[in-house]
């Protein structure tokens, strides 16, 4: 299957995001205790737009990257109704963006959006294309 190429970068985010989880990390411990971290991991993938570096942000992340692992653990049904949960929310605003290099392409939220927001947003966009 081909993806889009931001799909396909915002799978990889999740995968590398899941993966800072206690248990799921090569260390088995946390891996994202800090902005700093947070910070590095998302240089590392490319997210663009707003970052308030701070300690709510950092959390809200947190929050995003429970959810994310449970979704991603449900059934494929389940994980429909989940998905269909996230993008039934009112921060869904589509729109067209183009950044760093890249041609025109969809984001599920304006680059204003709060990262939490916009992290679990077009994770939900990615699983359903």
């Amino acid at each position: 299957m081909h993806f889009a190429y931001d799909t396909e970068d915002v799978l990889e985010f999740d995968v590398a995001l899941l993966n800072t989880a206690p248990g799921a990390s090569r260390s088995g411990e946390e891996e994202l205790v800090d902005t700093e971290q947070l910070r590095v991991l998302l240089a590392e993938h490319g997210w663009s737009g707003r970052f308030d570096r701070d300690e709510q942000e950092l959390s809200d992340v947190l929050g995003v990257r429970h959810d994310l692992r449970r979704i991603w653990a449900l059934e494929r049904d389940a994980m429909v109704a989940a998905v269909n949960d996230v993008l039934g929310t009112d921060d869904v605003a589509p729109q067209l963006a183009r950044h760093d290099g890249k041609d025109w392409h969809l984001h599920a939220s304006p680059s204003h959006a709060p990262l939490a927001t916009r992290l679990r947003l077009e994770s939900a966009f990615a699983w359903w294309t």
